[in-house]
């Protein structure tokens, strides 16, 4: 893989795969032989066929020291024949050479100049030679300016690539198509609309267990080997390796370790199946026979060696195990990544492509893994990896199927010396060896990463079709979206090869459908960094000789494009735009395109409103610029009259138009055309009566498409009683308001939420429908209204963007509102007339719309009109591309905004920075605007300016990222803030309730306070009283004393007497 990395187009650029690497011992400088003046016959003993290499190098030294050579008419024919000779035998011994490589040769055959004889008839001979050449430059020249033009671009031959030249000089012509199967399949797949109902109904189904929220299930059934997979022609090309080692002259970049032991024929055929469809084919096979007695299984894996350079195979004279099975085939490989891989067990296409990148772009981690999904008996989906690191303790978290570097299974690999193997421990014969590796890895400090891909670089590959490569956001649910999914369908039909990158973080939920098309899909954010992401795409553009990379609706891809034209030349680029977006980033992707027109070989968009858009647009900051540069230089009086000299500009605008392609999006009428049995099952489905009208709103619940809007809308026509039911169809960040909004006003009977609906169910939805409503506060072209249209549904919307290209008054309603009344207070009443009308429309009229409607479409917007026309886009991108590299085409960057007297090329090529994160006027000037006067359009890029670029464009994604996550952050308080809100009410209320308690409780510990005071006022009286109880009572008691003592005096005295 360091071959990779010295190619690093980031690091040194990248070479064509057509170059050959030559060694300087393969360069036979020349063969002339040095001629003594003095001795013309010593020459000949010189020129015998037994001269050696090293008599040749020199002879060619001589032969660059001489000036002037003497010949005699036998020493000339000595020397033609001579090398001829020589390169016949050097043809043969190339040929014959057995490690495959080529190696080109140069003669350099030299001439001389003397005085009479043979010398008199060589000049008459050169004279006849210069006048047949010169003649023959003329006539190509008259036939090149003849054909510098030509009527279509499709009738030109002259390609860089030999395969798409072929293809569209012969595009008018009836070709055979690619029948796509109907039972074509991938491994995930949506669900239907019943069954996710079903599912739904039934949430606590033990049977569910396999069903994603993303709404997708698994096919087990549609495994790796299935002939139902989408194909694409991975074979490595470049050089012919028929019948000899493919890597004799380099490495593989991968070794799939196999062992094998008595395995199933069907199951190694499936192994086998599955390796052979690899995306990356620099990979060499090594099956380690582990002792088999299976004659099958032994003549199988014998009959692949012969047949399949690529397979290497080990025996063992007797069974080991899988540990030792293992040590040697890591031991016999050659590449430098190292992949296990189980006789039994099947990966994905791209499988090998991704963990090299990974690894590859990680230098942290020392092996990869992605997902494992479990077949036949035993169908499971397993998602853990070495992210639960800690996991490992105490349970295997992973299989044994991953990618490692090759030096994890030495140690000391920095010291030749004391390098040794330490890989599996072979006494460990009963399983759990890849476990006990994985710990001993994870002791040394080495560790790994998972990809979140079902998957469980030096790549030249042959091409025998063209090849296109689609930079993406995600694919998600959307009508761009359903344009790419159309698009890739048709350039398959139309036998093109399909690559698709996709450059955002996403769920992508129409990935599935996708699959079924192609296998070639990279989801970069699953296995890539933004820094790796040029050299990536550059890398799959050399790999698979990309003839047309495609850019559409990717920030990211358009940063990038300065990039892959200086480093990657070998592919035509063009962009497709649907629509400005004037409150995004001055345009949004339109204007992107704008920007990059110096490198876009061709743009092309969805309407003829977007093409006239983009000419003011351009032409607009065009003049800006010229008009300041002319303020500073003359007065309006010099100029002549206001100074703007519209006579020139017409030659410009016309430049700029040429570069710029109208291909609507189109629809598929056979996909979209209205059914009966579909509207009834829909509707039956959702209890709405066959005579109700239906209106469908579908679409991402995002400001953009106005969901509330329409909502306001629906409820309107509820209050005036008009009688209809509404589907809303999508999700989206408004998702939670639309359902808070019909809940809140009681509509739940009328508009019902289907949700993010498969596109595979949109057509039956469609079918159910009578009236399609879409306000978007901005569009291109609605692919909603191409689908419903072809099914006869009514459209009514906004009039912008291209859309009145599309719908007439005959077929719907477009309605127009003044900049500064296009607010939900003028909008709604205004659609809910036009709305209302429609809905109350007799049947005989719905039927004249709705048929208007299915004939325009028809008529104007098939999909095959569509595919025709962006093929045809794609030819004239290659012709132009070609032409701008020899120089022959005038471009609109070639013609002055104004006759000033000057050359129309710029004396000094101005820099244009890529936009980042904002945008001003195109060809933003530096400074006060001092420039050169015929600076182009959009700007030049200097040579070598397109890496500097992608490296600031890098670091502004980064930048980016974080102020994308700190509002997604504030965004979350915020949404947090509001949802605590009644809690803060509630908190409210239960202060001030406290505050009163609070005085309440005051006030009784004061009264408490003074009832205190009083009880132990009452107390100490209480007590003084005690005290004078008890005194009197004392007091009491000695009277009684002293009264019972006077008592008993008397009773004695009594007795006494």
């Amino acid at each position: 893989m360091n071959n990779l990395r010295e190619r690093s187009p980031l690091s040194t650029g990248s070479k064509s795969h057509q170059e050959i690497d030559i060694e300087d011992d393969d360069i036979a400088i020349g063969y002339d032989e040095e001629v003594d003046d003095s001795d013309d016959d010593s020459t000949t003993t010189d020129q015998e066929d037994t001269s050696t290499d090293d008599d040749d190098n020199d002879n060619g030294q001589s032969h660059r020291q001489h000036q002037h050579q003497h010949h005699t008419k036998n020493e000339i024919h000595q020397h033609l024949l001579y090398n001829i000779k020589k390169k016949n035998q050097d043809n043969d011994r190339s040929s014959s050479s057995s490690n495959g490589c080529f190696k080109r040769l140069i003669l350099q055959t030299g001439g001389g100049t003397t005085k009479g004889g043979i010398n008199s008839y060589k000049r008459k001979n050169i004279t006849c030679l210069i006048g047949t050449l010169v003649f023959g430059i003329s006539l190509f020249l008259i036939v090149m300016l003849l054909t510098r033009f030509p009527l279509s671009y499709i009738d030109h031959e002259d390609y860089s690539d030999n395969i798409l030249s072929s293809y569209c000089a012969h595009l008018s012509m009836e070709s055979d198509q690619v029948e796509l199967s109907k039972n074509q399949c991938s491994f995930l797949q949506h669900q239907h609309q019943q069954q996710q109902k079903h599912n739904n109904n039934n949430k606590n189904n033990k049977n569910n267990n396999n069903i994603q929220n993303n709404n997708t299930i698994h096919n087990y059934e549609c495994n790796p080997s299935n002939l139902n997979r989408p194909q694409y022609q991975y074979k490595l090309g470049g050089l012919e390796y028929e019948g000899k080692d493919p890597f004799s002259c380099r490495p593989p970049v991968v070794s799939i370790i196999v062992p094998v032991y008595n395995t199933p024929k069907y199951q190694l055929l499936e192994m086998y199946e599955s390796v052979n469809r690899q995306s990356l084919q620099s990979f060499e096979l090594v099956i380690v026979d582990d002792g088999s007695t299976n004659s099958e299984t032994i003549n199988l894996i014998n009959d692949w060696e012969k047949s399949d350079t690529h397979v290497h195979i080990q025996k063992h004279s007797s069974k080991r195990g899988l540990p030792s099975a293992r040590n040697t085939g890591i031991k016999q490989s050659r590449a430098p990544y190292i992949f296990l891989l189980d006789s039994d067990d099947m990966i994905e296409p791209t499988t090998l492509e991704k963990l090299v990148w990974k690894l590859e772009t990680s230098p942290h981690i020392a092996f990869a893994k992605g997902w494992t999904v479990g077949f036949g008996a035993q169908e499971y989906v397993w998602e853990k990896g070495y992210e639960k690191a800690d996991a490992f303790l105490y349970e295997n978290q992973v299989t044994v199927t991953a990618m490692f570097r090759k030096e994890v299974f030495f140690e000391n690999v920095h010291n030749r010396s004391l390098a040794h193997y330490s890989g599996f421990d072979e006494q460990i014969i009963g399983g759990m060896e890849d476990w006990d590796f994985i710990l001993k890895c994870a002791n040394n400090g080495l560790w790994g990463e998972t990809i979140p891909d079902h998957i469980d670089i030096h790549n030249h590959l042959d091409k025998q079709v063209p090849r296109c490569l689609l930079i993406l956001p995600w694919l998600n649910t959307g009508g761009a979206d359903k344009f790419n999914l159309n698009f890739v369908r048709e350039l398959i039909i139309k036998g093109w090869d399909v690559t698709i990158v996709t450059t955002l973080q996403s769920s992508n939920p129409w990935l599935p459908s996708f699959q079924k098309l192609t296998p070639d899909i990279f989801v970069l954010d699953n296995f890539l960094t933004t820094e790796d992401t040029p050299r990536f795409l550059c890398y799959l553009i050399e790999s698979r000789k990309i003839d047309i990379t495609l850019v559409s609706n990717s920030e990211l891809g358009y940063l990038f494009v300065p990039y892959l034209k200086e480093k990657c030349p070998f592919s035509a680029i063009v962009d497709y735009v649907h629509m400005e977006e004037d409150h995004w980033k001055s345009g949004g992707y339109a204007r992107y395109s704008l920007s990059m027109q110096s490198t876009l070989d061709l743009s092309i968009v969805s309407s003829d409103h977007l093409k006239e858009w983009m000419i003011k647009r351009s032409m607009t900051s065009r003049l800006k610029q010229h008009h300041y540069r002319e303020k500073k230089e003359k007065s309006n009086q010099e100029r002549g009259g206001n100074g703007t000299p519209t006579q020139t500009h017409q030659p410009m605008e016309s430049a700029i138009a040429d570069n710029i392609d109208v291909c609507y999006v189109n629809v598929d009428m056979k996909e979209f055309q209205f059914n009966i049995v579909d509207r009834n099952r829909i509707r039956e489905l959702y209890n709405i009566p066959m005579s109700t009208t239906v209106v469908l709103f579908a679409g991402r619940l995002v400001e953009q498409k106005q969901p509330k809007v329409a909502l306001e809308v629906f409820k309107k026509l509820i209050e005036n009683d008009v009688t209809f039911n509404a589907f809303i169809v999508g999700d989206g960040e408004q998702r939670d308001q639309v359902e808070e909004f019909i809940q809140r006003n009681g509509m739940q009977s009328v508009v019902k939420i289907l949700g993010d609906v498969p596109s595979e169910d949109m057509p039956a939805i469609i079918s159910a429908s009578d009236i399609v409503f879409l306000p978007s506060a901005m569009e291109g072209i609605s692919m909603l209204f191409f689908e419903s249209m072809a099914a006869g549904v009514i459209p009514i919307g906004r009039s912008i963007g291209g859309q009145h290209e599309l719908i007439t008054a005959d077929e719907g309603e477009l309605l127009s509102f003044p900049k500064h009344h296009d607010g939900p207070e003028y909008t709604v009443p205004a659609y809910t007339e036009r709305l209302q009308h429609l809905i109350q429309l007799s049947p005989r009229e719905k039927k004249e719309k709705s048929l208007a409607c299915i004939t325009r479409i028809a008529t104007y917007f098939t999909i095959e009109m569509m595919s025709e026309s962006m093929i045809k886009s794609f030819c004239k991108a290659s012709y132009r591309k070609r032409m701008k590299e020899s120089g022959s085409l005038l471009s609109f960057m070639d013609y002055p905004i104004a006759h000033t007297g000057k050359s129309n090329r710029p004396k000094k090529i101005v820099q244009t920075a890529v936009p980042m994160s904002g945008f001003g006027d195109i060809n933003e000037h530096n400074g006060d605007g001092a420039g050169d006067d015929h600076q182009s359009v959009f700007g030049l890029h200097n040579v070598g300016v397109g890496q500097e670029l992608a490296i600031q464009a890098i670091e502004s994604i980064k930048w980016q990222k974080k102020s994308d996550a700190m509002w997604k952050t504030l965004e979350a308080l915020k949404k947090q803030v509001v949802d605590d809100k009644p809690y803060h009410n509630q908190c409210d209320i239960d202060k001030a309730d406290g505050d009163s308690l609070k005085t309440n409780l005051q006030q009784l510990t004061k009264s408490h306070t003074q009832l205190q005071q009083e009880f132990d006022q009452y107390v100490k009286e209480n007590e003084d009283l005690y005290s004078k109880y008890q005194d009197t009572l004392e007091s009491l008691r000695k009277y009684q004393l002293q009264d019972k003592e006077k008592g008993k005096i008397n009773i004695q005295n009594n007795d006494d007497d």
